[in-house]
């Protein structure tokens, strides 16, 4: 009679153990999707970087006629769009840290006489903020 006992004991505590253990086959796909979302988004801040840079060398140039610096605007917030859907998704304090200095940035860069001096310290924000971003979402790059 103790074997029965202990046979079930055993029987019970393999049953129960079973039914608290789950298959989640969604773990491995969501964690592929959130290294490819973090690959995504590091490449495309790498590309609003770039369009930074080109805007400070447009600024930089007081000799460019401000279409040029227009054009550097139009790029650098095609670039932001391209990855500002995941980042208001997935980090809205950054957005929203970034979005304060970006949009004036490329709403100043739009003007047909922009203030140069405005230019520079929206662009110096910007990037600072763009940078420390990068850094955040992927510290190893």
């Amino acid at each position: 009679m103790k074997k029965f006992h202990c046979f079930l004991a055993l029987a019970a505590a393999v049953a129960i153990s079973g039914c608290n253990w789950t298959h989640d086959e969604k773990r491995p796909k969501e964690a592929a999707e959130t290294v490819q979302q973090t690959a995504d988004l590091t490449s495309g801040i790498g590309q609003v970087q770039t369009a930074l840079q080109a805007a400070e060398t447009a600024i930089e140039r007081a000799t460019n006629p401000p279409n040029k610096i227009s054009t550097a605007g139009q790029q650098l917030e095609k670039k932001w769009d391209e990855i500002e859907k995941m980042i208001e998704e997935s980090y809205p304090q950054d957005y929203k840290n970034i979005e304060k200095s970006l949009y004036p940035l490329i709403n100043e860069m739009k003007k047909e006489q922009p203030d140069l001096q405005k230019l520079n310290a929206l662009l110096a924000e910007t990037k600072k903020k763009i940078s420390a971003f990068k850094d955040k979402i992927n510290p190893s790059v």
